[in-house]
C-alpha cells in the first residue's frame, strides 16, 4: 500500500467520520439502561466505547473517532475487538458505542444474520448504488437496535 493510498483513505474515513458525526445532531449518544437518554455527565457529555477491528486502518479510524467524540465533549475509550462477529453483539449488547466499519460489508454481515447465510449470495443488499446500500444497512440494522 503506497503512502497516497493510505493518505487517501485516512482523508475519507475522516469524512466519513464527519459526514457521521453531523448526523448526531447533538442528540445523546448514550442510552440508559431503559433505553432513554442518560443524562449528561458532570464533566461531560457521557463515556462511549469506540470499538475497532484487530486491523490497522480500523484501529487509526477508532483513534480518529475517539478524538473528535473527546474534542465534542465525551469521555472515550477504544476497544479493540478482532472481527465483526466479535464486535456487532457488543454494539447491540451495547457494550460498544460505535465502531468505523463499510456499509457495504456490514450490510451483507447483517443480511446473513437476518436472513440467512446464504442471503448475500443470493439476494445480496450491497450494491455501487451508495445510497441504496445504506438504505438496505439502515432497515437491516434497525431491528438489532442499530444505527448506521
Amino acid at each position: 500500500m503506497t503512502k497516497t493510498t493510505r493518505v487517501l483513505g485516512a482523508s475519507l474515513g475522516a469524512l466519513a467520520l464527519t459526514v457521521s458525526l453531523a448526523a448526531c445532531g447533538g442528540d445523546s449518544l448514550e442510552k440508559s439502561k431503559d433505553g432513554g437518554s442518560s443524562a449528561p455527565a458532570a464533566e461531560g457529555k457521557g463515556a462511549l466505547v469506540v470499538g475497532a477491528a484487530g486491523f490497522t486502518e480500523s484501529n487509526v479510524l477508532a483513534e480518529l473517532y475517539a478524538q473528535v467524540l473527546k474534542d465534542a465533549g465525551y469521555s472515550t475509550s477504544i476497544k479493540t475487538v478482532n472481527n465483526r462477529e466479535l464486535y456487532e453483539p457488543s454494539l447491540e449488547k451495547g457494550e460498544i458505542d460505535v465502531v468505523p466499519e463499510y456499509a457495504a460489508t456490514l450490510a451483507e454481515f447483517l443480511n446473513a444474520k437476518v436472513n440467512g447465510p446464504k442471503a448475500p449470495e443470493e439476494k445480496p443488499v450491497a450494491s455501487s448504488d451508495v445510497a441504496a446500500t445504506v438504505a438496505a444497512l439502515e432497515k437491516l440494522a434497525a431491528p438489532l437496535g442499530l444505527k448506521a
